[in-house]
């Protein structure tokens, strides 16, 4: 399947339309803190079971959605 550049720019740019937001790094926190998407980290995380990945985990999680 092949999927041209310019397709792609315009599904980015019809979603950070919808979104409200200028740049796919804004619309990445507004679709996090929106909870239209899940977060991988926690499933990492479970999976691993380390103090160190939960630490890190947290605080990236902070640092996204807060």
């Amino acid at each position: 399947m092949f999927v041209s550049p310019n397709t792609v720019k315009v599904h980015v740019s019809t979603i950070l339309k919808k979104l409200g937001v200028d740049n796919r790094t804004i619309a990445a926190f507004v679709a996090g803190s929106r909870a239209l998407v899940e977060n991988d980290m926690t499933t990492n995380q479970e999976q691993a079971g380390s103090a160190v990945d939960s630490k890190r985990t947290s605080h990236q999680e902070r640092f996204f959605f807060y």
